[in-house]
């Protein structure tokens, strides 16, 4: 494997979650607490995502195929990125503050693979990935089954864990791999 700074770390995520932070300042402690659950959910979905705070949104909002944004309090700054998404006809998962403590990683799977984001785990497994490595943290004993997207392959960094999937990985176990054609 060759050193990692020379190799292409862009991002591939195809979704992006976006936090209207200003929202924050309109809730009580015992209000923001079920937003903190959105992150695991998140991790879980199967594919990676990029998240931003609103400030960011002008200069990211045209690489996604697909949002899903926490507006824990509607403000003029979310009603405006919110028109503008809808208009661009790009999906979008609002998540208010009934749905964030109740929010499933299946929900979110089902939510981006209906946008037509790639997804390269369907069981819950936190998946990061750019342009030459693949990250997997199984959350169960289980057999996986990763979905690589064109004709890439894997390499294991570290030496261990399975090329060829499915494969049956132990619970909590990370896995490393350099792509490659």
């Amino acid at each position: 494997t060759s050193c990692a700074k020379n190799k292409n770390l862009r991002s591939v995520a195809e979704v992006a979650f976006l936090i209207d932070e200003s929202g924050f300042c309109h809730l009580n402690d015992a209000q923001a607490v079920p937003f903190g659950k959105i992150q695991r959910a998140l991790g879980l979905m199967g594919t990676p995502f990029d998240m931003y705070l609103t400030s960011d949104y002008e200069a990211v909002k045209d690489r996604y195929k697909a949002w899903i944004i926490a507006v824990p309090y509607y403000t003029p700054t979310s009603e405006r990125i919110l028109s503008e998404v809808a208009k661009q006809g790009i999906p979008v998962m609002i998540i208010g503050s009934e749905e964030a403590g109740q929010l499933e990683a299946a929900t979110l799977r089902s939510f981006c693979k209906n946008a037509g984001v790639h997804i390269y785990c369907e069981k819950d497994a936190v998946v990061y990935v750019n342009e030459s490595y693949l990250f997997l943290h199984t959350h169960e004993e289980a057999v996986y089954q990763l979905h690589l997207p064109e004709e890439k392959k894997l390499k294991s960094v570290m030496g261990e864990g399975p090329v060829i999937f499915p494969a049956y990985l132990p619970k909590c176990k990370g896995y490393l791999y350099e792509l490659y054609r």
